[in-house]
């Protein structure tokens, strides 16, 4: 296959798609993958990997008639490590792996955990110049920290920029919740006084033990441009892979359970390249004791 006519079909594809151009390394990983290569792309959260993901379906419809052999759906953490089973069924298969944070020995042990070949590297520091961070020690209560933001929402409603606060525990996640409740009463939905359900709630809570019904419900009133939620207090990583281009804020009340996280959590934040803050508040117990992977 020649790449002039992959560029070509590129083209097709994006416009397809709704776009009206492709990035550098977005081009170079379709390129490299229908030209029959494994492919590992590692590029900030925002960047455009999902562009990739869905185009190659497309592009090979494009090509060549046909489509390519997508895995959507797949619950990407509970059956990770059963994918590279598929490599000994499809052995002529190219395989693509995409993700916003790898350290170089997380990159080798995906390649061999999914049997890849001497796959492309295509690699871009997760750093997003956009966000600002600050750390800071608890030395106050939830009450006096989260005020402004209780505040904010009296105020502004659902006018105010988005907000994600990830939290350890849930009791954490709880605790803070039910300041933002007792505060706001009626006015932490719009309208004011309906029922507390995701639908309308202007705060909610995002924990691990939640259906995935009430999950899929809370993450549609965040990501949609008509969605009324604007607080989110999580105790799981919220957003894996939704388009939520305007969050302005993501604050963390205890530090993540490693650096590869943080940056995953934060990488939320100002996907659509404006300004952006990041905030992560910590305690010396915080730091001090182990941190089991949640």
């Amino acid at each position: 296959m020649a790449s002039l006519s992959v560029e070509a079909g590129i083209k097709t594809c994006i416009e397809r798609l709704g776009f009206s151009e492709v990035k550098k390394e977005q081009e170079e990983a379709m390129i490299k993958f229908v030209t029959e290569r494994d492919v590992f792309l590692c590029l900030p959260t925002g960047f455009g990997k999902s562009l990739c993901y869905y185009s190659i379906p497309i592009l090979f419809d494009v090509r060549a008639g046909r489509s390519s052999p997508g895995h959507q759906g797949i619950k990407f953490r509970k059956e990770y490590a059963k994918l590279g089973e598929l490599r000994g069924f499809f052995s002529r298969v190219c395989m693509m792996a995409l993700t916003a944070t790898a350290s170089t020995s997380s990159r080798k042990e995906i390649i061999k955990l999914l049997g890849m070949k001497k796959p492309h590297l295509i690699i871009r520091c997760p750093n997003k110049p956009n966000i600002i961070y600050y750390v800071e020690e608890k030395t106050q209560d939830i009450e006096i920290v989260f005020k402004p933001l209780v505040e904010e929402v009296k105020v502004k409603g659902t006018r105010m920029d988005k907000v994600i606060i990830f939290c350890w525990t849930c009791n954490d996640c709880s605790a803070i919740y039910y300041y933002f409740k007792d505060l706001l009463k009626e006015i932490i939905t719009d309208p004011q006084g309906y029922p507390n359900v995701p639908k309308f709630l202007i705060v909610d809570m995002f924990p691990a033990c939640n259906s995935d019904l009430v999950k899929n419900k809370i993450l549609s009133s965040f990501s949609s441009a008509t969605g009324r939620l604007r607080i989110v207090l999580a105790t799981v990583a919220f957003g894996m892979g939704i388009d939520c281009p305007n969050i302005r804020h993501v604050i963390h009340w205890s530090p993540p359970s490693n650096c590869q996280s943080y940056i995953q959590e934060t990488g939320r934040a100002g996907r659509d390249g404006m300004t952006a803050y990041a905030t992560l508040f910590y305690s010396r117990k915080d730091v001090s004791l182990p941190r089991a992977q949640s």
